[in-house]
């Protein structure tokens, strides 16, 4: 793995949960327009079938509600460990811009008004922060 591929985890797994989050949003909306059930009646195969969906809805609902706050602690993790990868580059030019691009996830524009350069000194100044980069082993 490279120090890109290692520090744009963060990146890309925060995109995994904005994915779960819309997906429990559509399910949430599908639920909440499901037809009402009146109880009060006997109808039964019109209720067990609205009665069934809904049940399966809540029950992938609460599925990704797991899975989300289990990539969620995930994040944070990793989170909290490429500060800490970032924050041992000595230089402190290098590690803001790496800051800037994998802890904010800043586009190269932003990154260059932010720190006063130009994108093409800010590419550089990134490319030699990159090789300062000691990926952490895991077990």
């Amino acid at each position: 793995m490279t120090a890109k591929d290692y520090l744009q985890q963060a990146y890309k797994l925060d995109e995994v949960i904005s994915s779960l989050q819309r997906e429990r949003d559509r399910l949430g909306d599908l639920a909440a327009s499901l037809p009402s059930q009146d109880t009060s009646r006997d109808i039964v195969s019109a209720s067990k079938d609205n009665s069934a969906s809904f049940t399966k809805i809540i029950e992938k609902i609460d599925e990704l509600d797991r899975q989300i706050a289990s990539e969620m602690n995930r994040l944070v993790n990793l989170k909290a460990e490429i500060h800490g990868v970032i924050n041992a580059v000595p230089d402190r030019n290098e590690m803001l811009c790496l800051r800037y691009r994998y802890i904010e996830y800043m586009s190269w524009e932003k990154i260059s008004e932010k720190m006063n350069y130009s994108v093409m000194q800010v590419t550089r100044i990134h490319g030699t922060a990159l090789s300062k980069i000691i990926i952490p082993k895991r077990l």
